[in-house]
């Protein structure tokens, strides 16, 4: 950041949860992930599941007001035909975990920032996807290539409503919380073992 410029609430986001982002990348091990396709077929399931999840709170909400929407966001399709790719089922209704309703749409736009940008960081890895596994984005590894044209313009959108909010205020409190309440739900349901420890309320 320049100096002199006010902090932007992205920049608060970005600080404010790289403790819960490292935790979380750790959690999940992707080296693990990948040593078979019985084990990244079991982490697709789990994947599919969080984002199952994520969508029935968040594809419900109308985001028009931060210039974008959200209805037909659905990233948990991509994971199902990767499933489907290795001959395996996507979870039934029974096995999705609830994600809780958030009390705002500040919250909210928090949350769909997580989301979008685990999407984004998906990409990464995709080279240890193809390498280890055989795997590439026309087979089993779709959800990995991560943004196509309309999933680019919902990050932008994101990026600019984020920083429409002055970053030291109730508001960007709230877009934090609801940032922290999706890598907490991550933590819990993404790893083989769900990780808890040092999670933040």
């Amino acid at each position: 950041m320049p100096k002199g410029q006010p902090p932007t609430l992205h920049g608060r986001l970005r600080a404010d949860t790289r403790h819960l982002h490292d935790h979380l990348e750790s959690a999940v091990d992707i080296e693990k992930v990948i040593l078979s396709r019985v084990t990244y077929a079991g982490y697709l399931e789990r994947l599919h599941r969080v984002h199952v999840a994520a969508e029935a709170v968040l594809c419900a909400i109308d985001f028009a007001p931060f210039g974008f929407d959200y209805a037909h966001h659905h990233r948990s399709r991509a994971v199902e035909d990767d499933l489907k790719a290795l001959g395996n089922a996507a979870s039934s209704g029974d096995a999705v975990p609830t994600f809780a309703v958030l009390p705002s749409l500040d919250h909210a736009l928090g949350a769909v920032y997580v989301v979008e940008g685990s999407a984004l960081g998906a990409r990464a890895i995709l080279p240890q996807i193809k390498s280890s596994l055989g795997l590439d984005e026309a087979h089993g590894a779709s959800f990995f290539i991560g943004f196509g044209t309309e999933g680019k313009a919902v990050w932008r959108a994101v990026l600019a409503a984020i920083d429409d909010i002055p970053a030291d205020s109730a508001r960007a409190d709230a877009v934090v919380a609801g940032a922290i309440a999706m890598f907490n739900f991550f933590t819990d349901h993404l790893p083989s073992e769900a990780v808890t420890a040092t999670r933040q309320a």
